[in-house]
């Protein structure tokens, strides 16, 4: 029966080593598919999940040759997309459509672009009720930003005070950090300085 020989399948490549070289491992899987299953079958179980993957694959290599420039990556990347069946290339586009709209506004707003052309170009291509809870979003990390700001401003405050000795000093950062913000976002505070810290080190 299929069924059997597919949880075969899922038992052997659940035991496969780990490897640093996806084509391989594609290669490999994909002959375990055919000696598995009848070609036909192995064919309508994985060709447009195999034919998918290597498009992302062709994606990355192309993303990482630095060696090119701006415009052949730009046309290899649309030789690629027109490669993409129908199907998978919306859900693609659905997925990556938040990030292509972030992309937008930063350009609008380098470009001296007010809140009201955001909103107004939200509205267009998104629809009134998601440009309404993106506003508020922006306005829910505005007034995060501004109390993170404050903290960080107090406790650079009590850092340069030389006054104060390292035990006291840390005591009122403590009590700073307590102070200003919910159990959860203190630890989001902490992972922020952490990544920050990372970001300064050489």
């Amino acid at each position: 029966m299929i069924l059997d020989r597919y949880l075969a399948y899922r038992d052997i490549v659940r035991d496969f080593p780990p490897v640093t070289d996806v084509n391989a491992q594609l290669d490999r899987l994909h002959d375990l598919r055919i000696k598995i299953f009848a070609p036909e079958v192995a064919t309508a179980f994985f060709a447009a999940e195999e034919a998918g993957q290597h498009l992302a694959l062709a994606r990355r290599d192309v993303m990482l040759d630095h060696s090119l420039p701006p415009e052949e990556r730009a046309r290899r990347l649309a030789e690629l997309d027109e490669r993409e069946p129908a199907e998978s290339r919306a859900a693609r586009a659905t997925a990556i459509a938040p990030i292509e709209q972030m992309k937008r506004e930063d350009a609008m707003r380098a470009a001296g672009a007010s809140d009201r052309d955001i909103e107004l170009q939200r509205t267009a291509a998104l629809g009134a009720e998601t440009a309404a809870r993106l506003a508020e979003l922006d306005r829910a990390r505005a007034a995060w930003q501004a109390r993170l700001d404050e903290f960080r401003t107090q406790r650079a405050a009590l850092l340069a005070d030389a006054t104060l000795d390292a035990a006291e000093r840390q005591r009122r950062i403590d009590d700073l950090l307590e102070r200003s913000f919910s159990p959860p976002e203190r630890l989001r505070v902490e992972a922020l300085d952490r990544i920050a810290a990372q970001a300064g080190s050489p």
